[in-house]
């Protein structure tokens, strides 16, 4: 775990279910982008980035060269025409300076490659902390720029280093949020009682809870560049990555048409205003279990090529589930409700007998959970 806390602002480097994730600590606020940049580091060395030391890469690219150069002078007499006549201290002269200066082109090679590796790193540390900090600023407009400074950060990465940009996008929407509150302009809120001890002295308390006033938009953008970055006509795809939406609430999100090649976990999720997951690929594992929709859920042509967890989920407003292809692996809406009216519809309602086999529960529809 790798974690930095200066005054009010904390990235916890987390390793579980293959997918490394940066977390936001909701207790702490932001200070300066120096900070961040500390963090971004050390959540950089903690994801596996670990590379052999300089003189060893050198070392290891002499020898390989020095092995490249004897293969070819065991081989290459077997197949060229070579004279009896015993070589001239020139020809021996002018192969040891060939092999040299091949071995000091590889030595060079490694060098440059390795310089312009840590280059490249130390930009994206740069840019990383950077716009982490921005997304922990008080402004919303600030913020605002840290959701598009991070997504370019990741459309400019690859592999662990894009995992992390989307893993702080992901964690920044598990941050407790109230759509009550999502686009006013509160900052604090400021709870006085008045408490009596038991030795009958009069006491006054101060509660103070702090706001990230108008995060609605703010939100809303990283959504939407999430979204975007998932469908197929995406300049930068980010398909291939894992996706942690657990505990987001959710406001009128709109999916239509993305592609989940990773894992999606949506579990205990709610989704205010009407959910949009049409045409939708999810080819990895997708997790819905104990998702709530307070809107009409619209699955219609989406697809589920890893399986899918319903389990417990709420339709409060029913939705769609025509034309869906659930694949061969288990799909269940086991305790999901209601499912009696209003509830989702399925292309199996007027004739049960055309439910995949992978659909569970047996009994449809299933009976509203107790509670």
């Amino acid at each position: 775990m790798g974690c930095e806390i200066a005054t009010g602002w904390c990235i916890v480097a987390t390793e579980g279910d293959d997918i490394f994730r940066i977390e936001f600590d909701p207790h702490f606020t932001p200070t300066r982008s120096s900070r961040a940049v500390v963090v971004a580091r050390q959540a950089f060395q903690v994801a596996g980035f670990r590379r052999l030391p300089l003189l060893a890469a050198i070392v290891a690219a002499v020898v390989g060269g020095v092995g490249v150069g004897l293969m070819a002078m065991w081989l290459l007499p077997s197949v060229i025409q070579t004279s009896s006549k015993p070589a001239d201290p020139i020809d021996i002269t002018r192969l040891a300076l060939g092999i040299t200066a091949g071995v000091g082109g590889i030595v060079a090679l490694v060098v440059a490659y390795r310089r312009q590796s840590d280059i490249e790193v130390s930009r994206f540390i740069e840019r990383f902390g950077a716009a982490a900090a921005q997304l922990g600023d008080s402004d919303a407009a600030v913020r605002m720029a840290g959701v598009y400074a991070m997504a370019g950060t990741a459309d400019e990465s690859r592999g662990l280093r894009r995992q992390q940009c989307i893993d702080v996008l992901c964690g920044y929407l598990r941050l407790p949020y109230s759509p009550e509150f999502g686009a006013n302009h509160r900052a604090q809120l400021v709870m006085k009682r008045t408490n009596t001890t038991p030795a009958g002295t009069t006491v006054e308390e101060a509660e103070h809870l702090q706001y990230r006033h108008n995060d609605r938009h703010v939100r809303r953008a990283v959504v939407q560049v999430i979204a975007t970055h998932l469908r197929e006509n995406a300049e930068y795809s980010w398909s291939t990555h894992g996706f942690d939406f657990r505990e987001v609430e959710f406001e009128r999100a709109d999916f239509r048409g993305a592609v989940f090649g990773g894992p999606a976990w949506f579990g205990d999720a709610r989704f205010t205003g009407e959910a949009w997951f049409d045409g939708a690929r999810f080819q990895g594992t997708a997790r819905f279990d104990r998702v709530r929709f307070t809107g009409a859920a619209r699955f219609e042509r989406a697809a589920f090529a890893g399986g899918v967890l319903f389990t417990g989920a709420t339709f409060a407003a029913g939705g769609s589930f025509r034309h869906v292809d659930f694949g061969s692996r288990p799909a269940t809406f086991e305790n999901s409700f209601p499912l009696t009216s209003p509830r989702p519809r399925f292309d199996w309602d007027n004739d049960v007998s055309m439910k995949p086999a992978n659909v569970t529960p047996d009994h449809w529809p299933t009976t509203p959970a107790a509670g």
